[in-house]
């Protein structure tokens, strides 16, 4: 790292780092509970699949989330969302802040 820094390369790849640099080959990070690490193995190298194909479980976004509450413990991806409420419907995550806005949000469907 410190070699690189003084002969001011950049850290992913070997160009001259500038302002506004941009990586030639670009990275995919990904991050993963322990759990996860253990389900999909060690080998978490990225395999080309087709989109059909993914099925993603026990995916959850929460109100607070969408909400903009955050705390130390919040993670913020900032990327347009489609969401689907417990009827099936879709709907964008903009649709759902006009609702919390609105603060006509409708607990029934989950009791606390």
């Amino acid at each position: 790292m410190r070699t690189r820094r003084e002969k001011n390369l950049c850290y992913n790849c070997d160009e001259i780092f500038t302002v506004g640099h941009r990586c030639k080959s670009r990275q995919i990070y990904l991050m993963m509970s322990e759990e996860e690490e253990l389900a999909y193995g060690h080998n978490t190298e990225i395999q080309d699949e087709n989109e059909d194909d993914i099925i993603v479980d026990d995916m959850t976004v929460f109100l607070n989330a969408l909400s903009g509450n955050t705390d130390m413990n919040t993670l913020k991806i900032k990327v347009p969302a489609w969401i689907t409420d417990i009827q099936g419907s879709y709907h964008t995550d903009n649709h759902y802040r006009e609702v919390i806005q609105a603060k006509t949000v409708d607990n029934t469907a989950y009791p606390e």
